[in-house]
């Protein structure tokens, strides 16, 4: 995959979290911009130095777990673990988390 299309869906998913973040803020105060993107993503998916780049453009820290496989994902979220931003599953692990709730 190009290094183009890795930083267009690097943004996408980094807008994605960062929605769905500000979206559930209790506050009606003036909502502060995150500073720490969570991301559980397959190993080596993304370019180390595209996160940098990131991180140095908007001030957003990016915290990234990683997977070997769609198995290893659900495991550990069934596991309980929780406080990820965003995940990145493939289209048929989808399907079953969502039957699982």
């Amino acid at each position: 995959m190009k290094r183009s299309s890795k930083l267009v869906i690097l943004v996408m998913f980094i807008l994605m979290g960062l929605l769905i973040v500000g979206c559930t803020s209790d506050s009606d105060d003036d909502i502060d911009a995150p500073t720490t993107l969570n991301l559980y993503n397959w190993s080596e998916y993304i370019d180390p130095e595209l996160l940098v780049t990131f991180e140095e453009e908007t001030g957003i820290k990016v915290v990234e777990d990683t997977f070997g496989s769609n198995e290893d994902l659900l495991g550990k979220l069934q596991g309980g673990a929780t406080g990820y931003d965003v995940i990145v599953p493939s289209d048929y692990m989808v399907d079953i988390m969502i039957q699982e709730g």
